[in-house]
């Protein structure tokens, strides 16, 4: 079975995309998602399920979908619809070409 799951940066709506996943696949697999949508300048990332709240704080990267969404599913059989919302720190280099220190 597969989910469908929108991950959403935290106050920036821009970012949001839905992607379809296997139960079976891991956390790491949305989180690897969300780098590669940032162009790999993610560090330090959040991970909340549902809600940004400090009990929905996802942190096992090898955690399997089925085992965060498991009450998660429509009564008509349908693809549920789930939510991972995140953020994280930009990656801190210096970079001469972009003026960062």
């Amino acid at each position: 079975m597969k989910v469908s799951i929108t991950t959403k940066m935290v106050g920036v709506p821009v970012f949001d995309s839905t992607k379809e996943y296997a139960l079976s696949a891991q956390l790491y697999a949305v989180a690897d998602h969300i780098k590669r949508e940032h162009g790999g300048t993610v560090d330090s990332l959040k991970l909340w399920k549902s809600k940004v709240e400090p009990g929905t704080i996802l942190r096992d990267l090898q955690q399997p979908l089925s085992e965060i969404f498991r009450n998660e599913e429509n009564t008509d059989g349908s693809t549920p619809q789930l939510y991972i919302y995140y953020d994280f720190s930009p990656v801190n280099n210096d970079c001469a070409i972009l003026n960062v220190k």
